[in-house]
């Protein structure tokens, strides 16, 4: 079950403006919570709200509308799975999603394979792993915003 074009106003967003919509979110929200940001952060913010303003984009209606939609989003996860404790999930994404922002000037979705890199030493050397792992094999950008075959002229 999927919420209609009507109910879901971010439907109708390309990836390209979700993903300036996503930024223009975090950082008004961060500077909400009194977060200084830094002068990259600022720039991003800015020129992500002049491409969806100029694409003719209400970004405070979208962002006001944010809580709405995933109500019914959630209200439609809880209808088709029972099992799950709506108030637990929201709890779990919102003191998950501050952990998973990326850092500014990259994607959603962006991770660092260093990161990854030192867990999966973590899990080899915990006898969780039978060899080494190569984090640069098991990461990639390839299905972020702005990357992957759409964008590199052989797709």
């Amino acid at each position: 079950m999927k919420l209609s074009a009507a109910d879901n106003p971010f439907a109708k967003l390309s990836m390209e403006q979700f993903e300036a919509l996503v930024d223009v979110g975090m950082l008004r929200d961060r500077k909400g919570r009194g977060i200084k940001l830094s002068e990259q952060e600022i720039a991003t913010e800015r020129a992500a709200a002049a491409k969806l303003e100029k694409a003719g984009i209400d970004i405070d209606a979208l962002l006001a509308k944010r809580d709405e939609v995933a109500a019914k989003k959630r209200a439609i996860a809880g209808a088709v799975n029972p099992d799950l404790d709506g108030k637990l999930q929201l709890e779990s994404v919102k003191a998950t999603l501050p952990i998973f922002a990326p850092p500014a000037g990259q994607p959603f979705g962006w991770m660092d394979p260093a990161e990854w890199q030192r867990y999966g030493d973590w899990m080899y050397d915990s006898k969780l792993l039978g060899h080494p792992p190569n984090a640069a094999r098991a990461v990639t950008d390839e299905f972020l915003p702005g990357k992957g075959l759409a964008n590199s002229g052989s797709g």
